[in-house]
């Protein structure tokens, strides 16, 4: 399993690698060092695309933090925070 350490500490959680994408229903991305995730998810019906994101622990997190829509239904929206 990736623990997340780089050198003497981890530089984000070390389960940040369990973050996966979901593409549609029944298909996710995730990230292929992740053996035993990827065997529970396929062992419930689940069909994953193993893929290697290189600098995830940078972005701060997995796949989901690397994507962008591109398209969205509706009208455009602000939002405050």
């Amino acid at each position: 399993m990736d623990t997340g350490f780089v050198g003497g500490s981890a530089h984000r959680s070390v389960w940040i690698g369990a973050n996966i994408l979901v593409v549609r229903p029944g298909l996710v991305i995730g990230d292929r060092r992740q053996r035993h995730l990827m065997r529970v998810l396929e062992n419930n019906g689940i069909d994953v695309l193993p893929l290697q994101l290189t600098h995830f622990r940078a972005l701060g997190g997995g796949f989901q933090r690397a994507t962008l829509d591109v398209r969205r239904a509706g009208t455009p929206e602000k939002y405050r925070f």
